[in-house]
């Protein structure tokens, strides 16, 4: 009996599964939006959303004949926040979106200029979205770069990414994930900063490139920095990977291309009649990959000799001009050298930490660079 009655249970179990209203195949990958970027733009009533996604039916068919740029589209949606937004998109195309694939994330000029802390929450918040996520400025607007064409077809994002990654040949460009982004701007004492893409649209195509970086007071952008000021700031964080510079040698007449091929900065900080002074200590190699000179070949140990302190001169007053800048023209420290305070002069930070932007200007620093020459013509990797 009790063998008849479990069976029965089992199958009006198994037939209210059958009825029930529960549709399993929604969540299927193949029913997602798989999304690949996400732009974010303020409104004067909310937000906007450009969302680059992948078209999982012609991705999914090696017959189609398609290229990753065709198998790309962008949907733009409104909402009182970004949840509501990214909501309204379902309604649109009839499909739930897939943040866990997401490879980018894109705020407007104007959107950072008012402040990103209203839309980062959901980020942070959401547990489809990854921590390690990158994050991007746009010099105009976020659905430009989301959305933006290269011929027929939307750049895709992976395309976007490399941008970042050629860092290690760039000593100009600047990644930022998420979780490291929003930890300085958790830090009260240091200033956050984000790679600013630019978008370059020639008739039906468009063009990227990372030229500048956007530093953050609070949670809005206040300047930009380019060139040599990005290299700086990335000696001074200790992020620099590779890249190229060059110096000029008036006692050779010539001009010296230099690939850095590995850097390290150590930063020491010390109390001077109750003021921060910091040594910067940077120790890098590099391969010296050409030579213009009006000199036959001017690779002897007195040029040698000559360049690396020329080499040395130029990253050394590369990091004190910009040194400069920051602490007594534009009263900002995206380099972290504040903090570094709690850690080795806790008490002097803690007496100090509300103020401490009007003591920047007080902060002196000595910088020495040490260069070492690894190969110089052929030896070098020519990129």
């Amino acid at each position: 009996m009790r063998k008849k009655l479990l069976l029965a249970f089992l199958l009006l179990l198994s037939v209210s599964f059958l009825f029930s209203g529960c549709d399993y195949t929604k969540n299927e990958i193949k029913n997602r939006l798989i999304v690949q970027a996400i732009g974010v733009d303020a409104t004067e009533n909310g937000v906007r959303v450009t969302l680059q996604t992948l078209n999982t039916d012609m991705a999914g068919n090696p017959n189609s004949g398609a290229n990753l740029g065709d198998v790309i589209s962008s949907i733009t949606a409104e909402g009182e926040n970004l949840s509501d937004a990214i909501s309204n998109v379902s309604k649109t195309v009839g499909r739930k979106p897939l943040l866990s694939q997401n490879r980018l994330i894109v705020f407007g000029r104007e959107t950072a200029e008012k402040g990103l802390y209203p839309f980062l929450d959901y980020f942070v918040r959401s547990t489809e979205n990854r921590a390690t996520v990158l994050l991007a400025l746009s010099d105009t607007t976020a659905e430009e770069v989301v959305s933006a064409k290269m011929g027929e077809s939307i750049l895709p994002a992976n395309s976007l990414e490399d941008l970042f990654y050629a860092r290690r040949f760039n000593a100009q460009i600047v990644k930022e994930e998420l979780f490291s982004f929003v930890n300085r701007l958790e830090d009260e004492n240091t200033d956050a900063f984000l790679p600013m893409i630019k978008a370059e649209k020639k008739e039906e195509e468009g063009k990227f490139t990372i030229d500048s970086v956007g530093v953050f007071k609070g949670d809005a952008l206040s300047y930009e920095i380019k060139d040599d000021a990005v290299t700086a700031l990335l000696l001074l964080n200790n992020q620099l990977e590779g890249g190229f510079f060059t110096v000029e040698n008036p006692e050779f007449q010539a001009l010296s291309t230099a690939q850095i091929q590995s850097s390290k900065t150590k930063i020491h900080t010390k109390l001077e009649k109750d003021k921060p002074h910091y040594s910067v200590y940077v120790k890098m190699t590099i391969d010296l990959i050409e030579n213009q000179s009006k000199m036959p070949s001017p690779t002897d140990k007195s040029f040698i000799f000559s360049t690396k302190s020329l080499c040395e001169a130029r990253v050394g007053k590369m990091i004190t001009e910009n040194l400069e800048s920051c602490f007594k023209e534009k009263n900002s420290d995206p380099y972290r050298l504040f903090r570094r305070l709690s850690l080795e002069h806790p008490f002097y930070y803690k007496k100090n930490r509300q103020d401490f932007k009007d003591k920047l200007p007080e902060i002196s620093y000595d910088v020495s660079v040490e260069i070492k020459i690894s190969h110089i013509g052929n030896g070098t990797e020519n990129i």
